[in-house]
């Protein structure tokens, strides 16, 4: 049964320092470059949640050890010293649950080395874009089937399927990456493999491609060089990853961001602990949207804070491209009502195809608390909400972790906010719930 909880208001201004999980898109990168490399690799600060689990354990259905230690906050990699290669006969199973990373990226790894492998998710990944990526793995020698009960057309959109793997051709490819940029990761990640050089080009019109640029920069720390311009990317076959003796993952900055918006609503400072202003997260552009509410921010060795006088009002009349940094549409949809004037978010359309239909989540949920919104195909427009008509209600996180997490920052201002999912933020943030109510009481803990 899904666990309610109310979000009490704090009553005073914020004044906490708080910690955040390692990041969940780097961990997983990094997870899948040991997994690739010879020898041993230890990742510091990584993150325990459903997705990086999900990771992991798919990963040892490959052949790669991978050893987790959540209390220490690390992870020990035994890597296979290039892709997989299984035995014939052998079908391992590799199920990834609705982690999108793992479903992207780990088709590309088996792609690259011999064998079958069998796919599988849950339903809500079951309906998540796929087709494209697996169009562009058997163009690159991979034959992809239909399995379990998913019917055999001939042309596989989805999960779950089998990939028979022989190898990847490399060469000059053209990748849509309208549905997500992960296809692109994924790929870049297994190139060095390839029979040939990798030349990626991007259609779809996605040139901003922040997950894409941290991807390669992971790769280089583990020995493998991405050229790189502006829709395009280079991987020259025979490149090796070397083993990491430590690979520091940084602070989550996904998860930081709604401690970040928390004193544009509530007032007050927080600082997260070892979060940067330089750090190679696409996220990090959020911080630029909250600087032109009004959020400041302060950077000291320990960590970066952010601050807001409870009496300021927020800056309004905005209009924000969010595709590079579509995780925190639904965290400025949050924030958005309490602006002075309307703000909107655009060129986002590929958020409805996410963990929910984003878009429809933060209408539905605005319009039951009574804040006027327009929705389009590819993005809202939020109208402020006056103070004498704000009043609580129920948040439908529709299992999505991030509209649970966005849509509590409301619960800082306004009584009677309850989410209605609570428990669904174990997909990323299991531990997200503690840091708001250390945040709340004002905290300077862990």
């Amino acid at each position: 049964m899904s666990r309610e909880l109310e979000i009490i208001p704090p009553g005073h201004a914020l004044d906490a320092v708080v910690s955040v999980p390692g990041s969940k898109s780097i961990t997983n990168r990094a997870l899948m470059c040991a997994a690739l490399a010879q020898g041993t690799s230890l990742l510091s600060g990584a993150q325990f949640s459903d997705d990086s689990r999900h990771m992991a354990a798919s990963l040892r259905a490959l052949g790669a050890g991978v050893v987790e230690d959540a209390a220490a906050g690390t992870m020990l990699v035994e890597g296979l010293g290039g892709p997989p290669r299984i035995p014939p006969g052998a079908l391992p199973k590799v199920y990834v649950g609705n982690a999108g990373t793992a479903a992207r990226f780990l088709p590309c790894l088996a792609a690259a080395g011999s064998g079958e492998v069998l796919f599988d998710s849950d339903e809500r990944m079951r309906e998540r874009p796929m087709g494209e990526l697996l169009r562009v793995l058997e163009t690159q020698g991979a034959r992809v089937r239909a399995a379990g009960d998913a019917p055999d057309t001939g042309m596989v959109q989805g999960y779950p399927f089998v990939l028979q793997a022989a190898g990847l051709k490399g060469g000059a490819v053209e990748l849509d990456l309208t549905d997500s940029t992960q296809f692109a990761s994924g790929l870049l990640m297994a190139a060095p493999y390839g029979a040939e050089d990798l030349r990626l080009r991007v259609l779809g019109g996605r040139l901003q491609t922040p997950y894409v640029s941290m991807s390669a920069a992971v790769m280089e720390h583990f020995g493998v060089k991405v050229k790189s311009e502006p829709g395009r990317w280079t991987v020259a076959r025979g490149q090796a990853y070397r083993a990491q003796e430590r690979y520091a993952v940084e602070p989550d900055l996904s998860g930081a961001a709604y401690c970040f918006a928390a004193p544009a609503l509530a007032g007050g400072r927080v600082k997260v602990r070892g979060a940067g202003n330089a750090s190679i997260q696409g996220d990090i552009a959020f911080l630029k949207v909250l600087q032109h509410m009004g959020v400041r921010f302060y950077q000291d060795p320990d960590g970066l804070t952010a601050e807001h006088f409870p009496d300021e009002a927020l800056k309004g009349g905005l209009r924000v491209d969010m595709n590079a940094f579509s995780d925190q549409a639904l965290t400025l949809a949050a924030l958005a009502p309490f602006a002075a004037g309307p703000v909107s978010i655009v060129n986002v359309a590929h958020i409805r195809r996410q963990e929910c239909d984003r878009l429809k989540a933060i209408s539905v949920n605005l319009r039951a608390l009574g804040v006027g919104v327009r929705e389009f195909e590819d993005g809202v427009e939020i109208q402020p909400w006056p103070a004498a008509e704000r009043r609580g209600g129920r948040i439908r996180t529709f299992g999505d972790h991030r509209v649970a997490m966005a849509f509590s920052l409301i619960g800082l201002r306004v009584p009677g906010i309850v989410i209605d999912d609570a428990d669904c933020v174990a997909k990323t943030f299991a531990a997200f719930w503690d840091v708001m109510e250390r945040l709340r009481a004002g905290g300077h803990g862990a």
